[in-house]
Order: C-alpha cells, then sequence, then structure tokens
C-alpha cells in the first residue's frame, strides 16, 4: 500500500487548540491522526530508522501508512506531516511556548 498521502489536515478554527480546549482538541485530532498514522508518530512508536542500529533493514517497497517501521523517506515525510498537522491546528502556537 502506498502512503504518499502528505497534505496537512487542518480544523475549522473553533476546533484548533488555543490553549483552554485540550479535551475537545484531542477527542478531534487523535481519530483525524489516526486515519494516516499520524498517532504513531505523535506517540512515538514508530522506528527511527536513523536511529537503528546496524543491522537495519529498511523496507524495499512502500510500506503502508501505519506501518512502525517505514523507510527513512517515509520517516522523514511522516513524521513531517505529524508535525505540521499539529501546529497547524494550533491558534497561536507561540504565544502558547510550543516550538
Amino acid at each position: 500500500m502506498s502512503s504518499n498521502y502528505t497534505s496537512i489536515q487542518t480544523l475549522p478554527d473553533d476546533q484548533r487548540f488555543n490553549g483552554e480546549n485540550f479535551v475537545s482538541f484531542k477527542d478531534i485530532i487523535l481519530p483525524t491522526g489516526r486515519l494516516r498514522g499520524l498517532d504513531l508518530y505523535w506517540e512515538g512508536r514508530v522506528t527511527n530508522p536513523y536511529n537503528t542500529p546496524s543491522p537495519y533493514t529498511a523496507p524495499t517497497t512502500p510500506t503502508a501508512v501505519n506501518d512502525p517501521n517505514p523507510t527513512k523517506l517515509e520517516y522523514d515525510l511522516r513524521e513531517s506531516v505529524a508535525y505540521l498537522t499539529l501546529w497547524m491546528n494550533i491558534k497561536n502556537p507561540d504565544g502558547l511556548g510550543i516550538p
């Protein structure tokens, strides 16, 4: 299964995290992320192929979006999408002190 889906899902403004609505934000963003395997990155359940001791055998074919052992390229792309999905769904990340 190819997993080249890299668009960023943005929520309506009233559903984005604003520093006070964590419970409702979490209830919306987690299922959204699970559909695309992003929850694995948010929860640290994906093997980082750069930190895996030798001998690491990377998959030679595209992995499923929810595969915890992606190739280096897939890892880079999916980790970026996971981070940006959270970042783009926070109303004021700088003001909230989120790097």
